[in-house]
């Protein structure tokens, strides 16, 4: 089996846990949403640093949540990543909760095709501190990006990270808590920006019922 079909089962097979566990489940009305987003990132041959600010606004238009995460990784090789950071996530009206997390992930970010297919793997975990009760919840992600040709920086970007939660707390249900896919497109806008933009499906579980939010999404993406 070579690198594309790897990739793809593993993009794959939390689709295959959403279906099923979808059809379990109540639904609840969609939202449409626009989810914006700046990650800027740079490394040494050791060392890298990561942020991201990210504001996601609901189909009223002033509805939103806001998110500001630092995080900093070492490199053991150069397609390997062990970090930690913090993640404040201010919603608003701003009378709702706000959350603090600590967060700590692994990453494999290998190339094939001379660099035509990139590909990263994650796993995340989160401490999540909201309403006096915290809880822990850990996140998986296969991302494929595809350029044809990549000396024009231009490509295919297919992601999907799946959530999952050890016991209950009064903000997220236990074992399966949300599931989110894109599907979109990357260009180059300059020698180390890139901008990502396209549809996003977020199937969010909120016992006893589920909920699609489909989301535009633009993020500006930086590298040094």
């Amino acid at each position: 089996m070579n690198a594309r079909w790897r990739a793809a089962l593993v993009l794959a097979a939390p689709l295959a846990l959403y279906s099923a566990a979808a059809a379990a489940a109540a639904p609840a009305p969609d939202s449409v949403q626009l989810w914006t987003g700046v990650f800027v990132g740079a490394q040494t041959p050791k060392v890298r640093f990561d942020v991201d600010v990210q504001s996601r606004f609901r189909e009223d238009g002033v509805s939103h949540t806001f998110l500001i995460r630092p995080i900093v990784a070492w490199r053991p090789t150069p397609t390997t990543q062990l970090g930690a950071g913090y993640a404040y996530i201010a919603p608003s009206p701003f009378e709702a909760s706000s959350e603090q997390r600590a967060v700590a992930q692994a990453l494999w970010t290998p190339t094939f095709e001379d660099g035509r297919v990139s590909v990263v793997f994650r796993a995340r975990g989160e401490v999540r501190f909201r309403d006096d009760d915290p809880g822990f919840r850990g996140r998986l992600l296969a991302r494929a990006l595809v350029r044809p040709f990549a000396e024009r920086g231009a490509g295919l970007l297919v992601w999907d990270e799946f959530f999952v939660a050890p016991s209950k707390t009064t903000y997220q249900p236990k074992f399966f808590d949300q599931n989110r896919v894109f599907v979109g497109a990357t260009g180059d806008v300059g020698k180390h920006w890139r901008l990502e933009g396209g549809y996003l499906l977020q199937a969010l579980v909120r016992e006893p019922t589920w909920t699609l939010n489909h989301a535009f999404a633009l993020f500006l993406v930086a590298n040094y």
